[in-house]
């Protein structure tokens, strides 16, 4: 049976009208706002949104909530990176680029030694990092003074460095005609940043921009403030597939029998978390004939849970199935993340790793491979009720830290 397909039809008629609002020319609509719970189908429309601006050779920057340590200025350096092309000159996009390495400096300085460490006792910068600049290192010496230059730094420099950025933005749309496109992903993981976001970022962006948000609520619902946005917001919120797309899912993946896909249908409506854990199953088992002992469940939730817990019993692979239980408190995974918490070689890592990556309920993110939101969600509660979490959870610290000393680097830039 092939590999159930990860990319769920029946999301067309919504991929329309976000392409209908990105070419919109009304500067009255410049946010799309789309919201659903987990698993609703989020990611694979968001795959088929980036698939459409890669053809098209758009200009585009995609932020994930994902993404572990994100602040501000990672979110400015992929737009700066995406967004932009690479032979665009410009004296503003250049001021940018120096203040934005200057804050990725101090903040690596602060987050490998601490404030105390430069703020309780005068250092000498130039005896801490490999720099030649003069200019450079005078004004790191500035800034690490005191607590006070630091602190006062730190609270100009968010603005400034986003209104450096906007006016290159605003310089390189307004001279070669582009519209750019800032799409997010997980919103709801970025909450930290919403403030600035929402009040700096979104206000000053140059007009022709767009904004797409995808994640489990409304913009309203995670801060009131974008209420003020409200007549420059088109919102929608993910259903559950129409009933013909998902008869159109199963069939793709082999499901010929009507009678079988009406029970089916029954039990896994059009919530596509629900459809592809099914087709794992199903593949896990060996064919569609294999399918049977399905409990009628209501909850979309409880019946996520019971293909998952029928998915593990299928797993033969033992370190496939160790992972998929007890790697899921990790927030990504990568190789190394696998040999280490397993203790296997990297070439056994990388043959589980690459089986992982197959599954339905794995995606990629920028780190490696991350689970389904909602498949975590599972697999976490899971372990909560065996009473193992904690226990699963400080593994995977020490195996993080083991990683990170490992990978440490000298020279901080």
């Amino acid at each position: 049976m092939p590999s159930p397909k990860k990319i769920i039809v029946g999301r067309k008629n919504d991929l329309i009208e976000i392409n209908k609002f990105m070419k919109g020319k009304s500067k009255k609509n410049f946010i799309y706002n789309l919201y659903g719970p987990g698993g609703i189908g989020k990611t694979e429309l968001r795959n088929l949104l980036e698939n459409d601006l890669q053809e098209s050779n758009s200009n585009y920057a995609l932020i994930n909530g994902d993404t572990p340590n994100f602040d501000f200025s990672s979110v400015l350096r992929i737009i700066r990176a995406k967004v932009f092309y690479s032979n665009f000159n410009s004296k503003k996009l250049n001021i940018f680029d120096a203040k934005i390495k200057f804050y990725f400096i101090v903040s690596n300085l602060v987050g490998k030694f601490g404030i105390n460490y430069f703020t309780n006792e005068k250092k000498e910068i130039s005896n801490i990092v490999n720099i030649n600049d003069s200019t450079l290192i005078n004004n790191l010496n500035e800034v690490f003074e005191n607590f006070y230059s630091y602190d006062n730094y730190m609270n100009t420099s968010i603005s400034s460095i986003t209104e450096l950025l906007s006016n290159a933005l605003n310089e390189f749309c307004d001279e070669l005609n582009i519209q750019p496109i800032i799409i997010f992903d997980a919103y709801e993981k970025l909450s930290s940043l919403d403030f600035w976001l929402r009040t700096e970022m979104v206000k000053n962006f140059p007009e022709k921009s767009k904004f797409i948000f995808f994640g489990r609520d409304s913009l309203p619902d995670i801060s009131y403030g974008w209420n003020d946005y409200g007549n420059n917001t088109v919102t929608k919120y993910l259903d559950e597939i129409d009933e013909p797309f998902v008869h159109s899912f199963f069939e793709k993946n082999g499901l010929h029998d009507n009678e079988q896909y009406k029970n089916i249908f029954l039990f896994t409506g059009g919530y596509p978390l629900c459809m592809q854990l099914t087709v794992s199953l199903v593949r896990k088992m060996g064919g569609w004939q294999e399918l049977e002992g399905f409990s009628r469940l209501n909850d979309r939730y409880e019946v996520s849970k019971y293909l998952l817990e029928r998915l593990l019993e299928q797993e033969r692979t033992k370190p496939v199935k160790d992972f998929i239980e007890n790697g899921v408190v990790f927030p990504f995974f990568n190789i190394e993340v696998i040999s280490k918490f397993l203790n296997l070689s990297m070439t056994e890592a990388e043959k589980i790793y690459n089986t992982l990556s197959t599954l339905s309920f794995i995606e990629k993110s920028s780190a490696g491979l991350k689970f389904h939101d909602k498949v975590q969600e599972i697999l976490i509660e899971r372990l909560r009720f065996m009473n193992i979490f904690e226990e699963k959870r400080e593994k995977a610290l020490q195996c993080l830290n083991l990683i990170r000393n490992e990978n440490t680097k000298n020279d901080l830039y």
